[in-house]
């Protein structure tokens, strides 16, 4: 017993000191960027480095299952997401894409979102142009009017990576109170409740 006590204090000492590393996967899950412990199943859906930029975006297969957490942002259920709406005075952001020509968004006849949101295309891709990237922390501003407390609540549609990304986004541009709507426009649509024809919001 006083040998395997001995054991485990000195691997702590050695953990501590650094000569023992965390893998990736124990690093993701103790990363601060996430406010609830990773799953094993959102470890290994984290866990393919081809999928992921240097910063942490995902850059490919953006409709793949998405872990049950994003960074810096805490998951809403649909239900707890119409309570939000009814109670708090959230900012609901679409960042589904849409083509970008001559200096416009061109909207989609066939898109529809959640009623009252906000329509940034483009923004949840894993890799902005210096355009785009202008774009998304302008009109967050002019949304907010310069709140970094105001709830931001980021969806697309079900398993979606963008609305993830943009969680992290928002993160980075010190957005404080972000909101992740993973089950998207599916989910909302699924459980029955309605969806409105959606503009963009031009640059």
């Amino acid at each position: 017993m006083i040998i395997i006590r001995g054991f485990l204090f000195a691997l702590l000492a050695l953990t501590l000191q650094g000569c023992i590393t965390l893998s990736p996967q124990d690093q993701k899950s103790n990363s601060p960027e996430y406010y609830s412990a990773l799953t094993l199943s959102d470890q290994q859906l984290l866990s393919d480095e081809s999928l992921f930029n240097h910063a942490g975006y995902r850059i490919k297969n953006y409709r793949a299952p998405v872990p049950s957490i994003a960074p810096y942002a805490t998951t809403l259920s649909t239900a707890e997401l119409q309570q939000a709406i009814k109670e708090d005075e959230v900012l609901l952001i679409d960042v589904l894409p849409t083509p970008f020509r001559a200096g416009k968004f061109i909207d989609t006849a066939d898109h529809k979102n959640i009623p009252n949101s906000n329509w940034l295309p483009n923004t949840g891709k894993g890799v902005l142009d210096p355009f785009t990237s202008a774009y998304f922390a302008k009109k967050l501003h002019e949304l907010t009017a310069g709140n970094r407390q105001h709830k931001l609540v980021f969806y697309c549609k079900t398993d979606c990576w963008m609305s993830w990304n943009a969680c992290r986004r928002a993160a980075e541009e010190g957005y404080q109170n972000i909101l992740w709507y993973s089950e998207g426009i599916d989910g909302w649509q699924k459980a029955g409740l309605p969806l409105v024809s959606a503009q963009s919001i031009q640059p």
